[in-house]
């Protein structure tokens, strides 16, 4: 598929369009940031094949990737999308709705796992907050209950023995 007739599907929905012409310049051009989504070519000038898709899987692990080629190997598509492209798409065998569909939902679901990796992160930070409270509580309590001081507030030994349960069943998780 010609870049014009790309530019002019993806004008239609707003999408703003930048080219590089080669892996120096499209590498150049990722560091700066701001990237929705990548098209890629596998037969630039200067990379040719899998090992193009392979410098931006590795360089741009954040951005959803479209492999867009003339190589129609199954094997290839295959080792690239399980390799973190988001869709292999055979130039002359695409239409423009799916050309337009599949970059769209590129985007959609890198949004949705990036979503996923943060709600991840922030469970595992609660999840070792927890674990820390947890384990000041069971110190309190063992503590309290070495000084048998009559004064000091008794607690339920159902609380102790949930508190433990909690603390065993984290550290299981965690290994």
């Amino acid at each position: 598929m010609e870049a014009k007739t790309i530019e002019r599907v993806m004008l239609f929905d707003g999408v703003e369009l930048e080219r590089a012409t080669t892996l120096a310049e499209m590498e150049t051009r990722l560091e700066q940031g701001g990237i929705d989504v990548v098209l890629l070519d596998l037969g630039l000038p200067d990379s040719v094949g899998s090992a193009t898709a392979s410098a931006i899987l590795k360089r741009c692990a954040d951005v959803p990737i479209i492999v867009l080629t003339g190589y129609d190997d199954a094997a290839t598509a295959q080792s690239l999308l399980v390799a973190g492209a988001q869709e292999y798409i055979v130039k002359g065998r695409e239409h423009d709705n799916p050309l337009h569909r599949g970059i769209r939902h590129s985007i959609h679901r890198h949004g949705v796992f990036k979503e996923l990796l943060r709600a991840v992160a922030q469970a595992e930070n609660l999840s070792h907050k927890l674990r820390a409270l947890l384990e000041e509580a069971g110190s309190l309590i063992t503590s309290q209950e070495q000084t048998n001081d009559a004064r000091a507030p008794k607690t339920s030994p159902s609380l102790v023995a949930r508190i433990r349960e909690l603390l065993e069943e984290n550290a299981l998780e965690t290994v």
